[in-house]
């Protein structure tokens, strides 16, 4: 089976589980977020569902919609769900919007900053499956301008703090303090991705799937994946940190015309 047939497989599933929730009147609009939504998928991709509710509904209840008995909450995590559906393992988090998300996002309206990553990777980053009141539709209408100017702010940031710790890293060298230099390359990967999801108008929230992602980027050095590929395969020797750190610096200085133009 090809990743899209998955991918095809689990929104049916994602549909199938939400119009089971829907009936619930707790739940005002129901998403999936998550490597599936963005849309990427594999026989390893799980199923990451968010309700927005006035309340959460009662584990008898959701047991009962569902029409499954044994749900399993994750620990210190009472309002997420996982259990098994259909052959695959849903998780199901369950958001009382109100009032906090209300906050959430009158905050990011009033500072023209998204300072809560909750906001992208569960409200903007998201695929509606239920939203008859349209307040999916409302939210993201309001936060996509702001994620724009977020975005721009965050790119001329990361990478000005990147080419900044690529100077410290210079002084560990002299000091050959190899234990914080693994640990600056790995810092500044993450700057770099930041950078480079920003560049091409997409937040960063995580690299699971940056391969997929950075193939389709038109904004990129060249041999990016490649680089990175290399850099991750290096060990942590001598040798190998030196050479890391070569190809970080070349993606850098490739990087550099494409965020000052």
């Amino acid at each position: 089976m090809s990743d899209q047939q998955i991918k095809k497989e689990l929104i049916i599933i994602a549909k199938d589980i939400a119009n089971k929730l829907r009936r619930l009147p707790e739940i005002k609009a129901i998403a999936i977020y998550g490597g599936v939504a963005e849309g990427y998928a594999d026989n390893y991709s799980d199923i990451d569902i968010i309700c927005y509710c006035t309340k959460t509904p009662s584990i008898r209840k959701r047991k009962e919609v569902l029409g499954v008995i044994d749900i399993r909450q994750l620990p210190g995590h009472p309002d997420t769900d996982e259990f098994q559906y259909k052959n695959k393992y849903p998780n199901i988090f369950y958001c009382e919007y109100v009032p906090w998300l209300g906050r959430l996002i009158e905050d990011a309206c009033r500072s023209r900053k998204l300072h809560d990553s909750f906001l992208i990777s569960h409200l903007l980053n998201t695929v509606s499956l239920y939203d008859p009141n349209k307040l999916l539709t409302g939210w993201k209408s309001k936060l996509q301008p702001i994620l724009k100017t977020h975005l721009s702010s965050i790119k001329e940031g990361s990478f000005s703090k990147l080419k900044h710790e690529l100077l410290q890293i210079d002084i560990s060298i002299k000091r050959k303090n190899m234990i914080h230099i693994n640990q600056e390359i790995s810092k500044m990967i993450d700057l770099f991705l930041i950078a480079l999801y920003a560049l091409n108008n997409q937040p960063f929230m995580s690299s699971k799937w940056s391969k997929e992602r950075i193939k389709v980027f038109k904004m990129k050095p060249k041999n990016c994946v490649k680089h990175l590929e290399q850099i991750s395969l290096l060990g942590n020797n001598t040798k190998d940190l030196n050479k890391k750190l070569k190809l970080l610096k070349s993606l850098i200085k490739d990087t550099d015309p494409l965020i000052t133009r």
